[in-house]
């Protein structure tokens, strides 16, 4: 999953709130997928996508890590072939509760329709599963103000088993079409096929998720010539000085389609030595604490553009510019390294150019930030921006300026 610019890079796009159809009616699940769930369960799928052309493969392990009362938490890890690691999402789901099939596949904004469920036999790696089949139709709008609104329509299909714990997928298939937005219409198809499942170290069934060989990318970003200059190094390094538990908390806005919001986004030091850091990310947004991302950085070199966020985006970057320049906030003045620059990456829709500026500056603990602003641009048309300012820093439980971002207040629509 692609995760887009600096103000949303923790937000998945599938997860980002648009104006969308109304609700009429939710759908309960066949069974409670986490019912016999205990902690250390583990469940690897692996995904085959064809998109326009280009397929790729993926690896998908789901893991229980942490149980408490009727919540149960999992840790979605995806692998993909040639490329870093992505980072791990952690999901609260209800152990014993049924919940719906809205609520578990994570489609509360979209509309089911065409439902159908069903008894049928799944065999997947020599084994027979006893399963629910669940079938849907679905259909998405994104409005967009100049171009006319993206319409993403999917056919789902999953067989669901409560022998394949924790979660019970056993097997899916997946059609999308994506049409609008001034661009091409985009057409794909991905199926999911359990391969291993296991508790701890172990598996009980299948391959443990190291063992299952992905082969080489099928797409190497680092080759291809529409991005090359990806490995371009921030001109200063945010972290040469972090201290652990150190932390700064941005306020940001941004503004997709007729969509806006506001997210607050905490970096902290979680620990550090001479040579490197341990950088954790947080975003909160108007529903809670959404996704936490964990990376390590260099205190020696500066990172390059392309991960100081932590993404799996590999952009092309070019006008870097920097000047000094002065900011305030809240009655402090701070002196900045102002910091700009394009990235241009190139997906199914065409060639993306978001343009970035930080303000950076050695007063500020965490990442450094003071403020930032960002703009991406398809086919000469606004598709989002972003704008945002540190609201807070300190070390540990010490507030040094402003106000911790659990203290942020937040508003969307």
């Amino acid at each position: 999953m692609r995760y887009v610019a600096f103000g949303l890079t923790l937000v998945a796009l599938t997860q980002v709130v648009f104006p969308a159809t109304a609700q009429e009616e939710t759908h309960p699940m066949p069974f409670v997928p986490y019912e016999s769930a205990k902690e250390g369960d583990w469940a690897a799928l692996l995904a085959s996508s064809e998109t326009d052309g280009h397929a790729g493969k993926m690896l998908v392990t789901s893991r229980v890590s942490k149980i408490a009362g009727d919540q149960l938490t999992i840790v979605v890890a995806p692998r993909r072939p040639g490329v870093a690691p992505t980072p791990e999402q952690a999901k609260e789901f209800p152990k014993k509760r049924v919940p719906t099939i809205e609520e578990f596949f994570e489609l509360q904004k979209t509309r089911l329709t065409d439902l159908r469920v069903s008894d049928e036999k799944k065999i997947v790696g020599g084994r027979e599963f006893a399963c629910s089949k669940v079938a849907f139709k679905s259909k998405r709008t994104i409005e967009l103000k100049a171009s006319p609104n993206l319409v993403i329509v999917e056919q789902r299909t999953y067989w669901l088993s409560a022998e394949a714990r924790p979660n019970g997928i056993v097997a899916a298939t997946q059609d999308t079409d994506v049409t609008g937005g001034g661009a091409a219409p985009m057409r794909s198809h991905t199926t999911f096929e359990l391969v291993g499942l296991g508790s701890g170290d172990k598996a009980t069934w299948g391959k443990n998720p190291d063992e299952v060989d992905l082969g080489t990318a099928e797409y190497d970003p680092e080759q291809d010539p529409k991005i090359a200059g990806s490995n371009v190094q921030l001109p200063l390094n945010p972290y040469a000085t972090a201290r652990p538990r150190d932390w700064e908390s941005i306020l940001a806005t941004w503004h997709i389609g007729s969509g806006s919001g506001t997210v607050v986004r905490t970096w902290s030091i979680a620990s550090g030595d001479e040579d490197s850091v341990k950088v954790t990310h947080q975003l909160r947004t108007t529903k809670g604490i959404e996704a936490t991302i964990d990376g390590v950085s260099s205190r020696k070199t500066s990172p390059s553009v392309n991960a100081f966020g932590f993404t799996d985006l590999k952009a092309a970057i070019v006008d870097m510019k920097t000047a000094d320049e002065k900011l305030t906030l809240d009655g402090r003045e701070f002196a900045c390294t102002k910091v700009s620059y394009a990235k241009l990456w190139t997906g199914t829709h065409g060639q993306t150019r978001e343009t970035h500026t930080f303000w950076f500056s050695s007063a500020i603990k965490g990442a450094g930030i003071v403020a930032f602003s960002e703009k991406s641009e398809r086919g000469g048309e606004v598709i989002n921006t972003a704008e945002g300012h540190v609201v807070g820093f300190g070390n540990g439980d010490d507030v040094e300026w402003g106000k911790k971002g659990a203290d942020v207040p937040l508003e969307g629509k």
